[in-house]
């Protein structure tokens, strides 16, 4: 297919080919070709799935995701887990959380919130006018959530990036 003229090599990637009619284009990446189906989404730092923990929202590169993988609508950004209270969900300490933005959710949903400042990924847990954000590990306790006026969801969760094991 090479010889042909059906495919091309990625320069500077091991077995790298693309198809040769993919254009040429600068992805977010910093790569000189985009492929069609692929979207960089940006990692903005680390989320905690335990206790929270201070914020701080810093672009530390791009992961290619598949375009069918991700939400029709909305932008999209990763964050690295660090903790371990969402193991019982399959979210584990490495992996990378796919979140679309958005300022509200069904109670159920996996989000990630800001609570007093701090960022933490949980399930978000509604029964009457109170709401909490639930972890999935037995050894943490239930954060009340919208108790001030500072808590607030940043987005759900929409996807998972398994790191390695």
């Amino acid at each position: 297919l090479l010889k042909k003229g059906a495919l091309r090599k990625i320069p500077g990637v091991s077995r790298g080919l693309r198809p040769a009619d993919a254009g040429r284009k600068h992805g977010a990446s910093g790569r000189d070709w985009e492929l069609p189906n692929v979207s960089e989404v940006p990692i903005l730092g680390c989320v905690v799935a335990g206790q929270p923990l201070l914020s701080e929202e810093s672009l530390e590169g791009h992961v290619s995701v598949d375009k069918s993988l991700l939400p029709k609508s909305g932008s999209v950004f990763a964050l690295k887990v660090k903790g371990d209270s969402m193991i019982r969900a399959g979210i584990h300490e490495g992996d990378l959380a796919l979140v679309r933005k958005q300022e509200d959710a069904e109670s159920g949903d996996i989000v990630v919130g800001l609570v007093d400042g701090e960022a933490t990924v949980k399930r978000l847990q509604r029964k009457g006018k109170g709401a909490w954000l639930k972890p999935e590990n037995p050894a943490y306790r239930k954060i009340r959530f919208g108790k001030g006026g500072e808590d607030r969801i940043l987005g759900k969760v929409v996807g998972l990036i398994r790191s390695k094991m």
